[in-house]
């Protein structure tokens, strides 16, 4: 069975019971577009340059200034409902 298949099976699932899900991938290539176009929220982090189009396209991002700022250390992106991208700060030890 198809890898996305799979997927939308199982938020179908989640949300026949009310519950929630949180996807979490090290590349946009992990999901479908139609998963991404299914979530309440998308949060952007720092991805590799070859993801980059990748990350955008799924992100919903025509202008690359949102991914340029995630190149730095400590900024996240998290989704609003109308679709804009707020910055986060991200806090952690090293």
């Amino acid at each position: 069975e198809d890898r996305g298949l799979i997927y939308n099976r199982i938020v179908a699932e989640a949300r026949n019971f009310g519950l929630g899900l949180i996807l979490v991938s090290q590349s946009p290539a992990a999901f479908s577009k139609s998963m991404f176009s299914k979530g309440a929220q998308r949060v952007g982090l720092r991805t590799n340059a070859s993801d980059v189009p990748a990350a955008m396209r799924c992100l919903g991002l025509r202008d690359d200034a949102i991914i340029r700022h995630l190149a730095r250390d400590g900024v996240g992106a998290v989704s609003t409902p109308s679709g804009e991208y707020h910055s986060v700060a991200l806090n952690w030890e090293r």
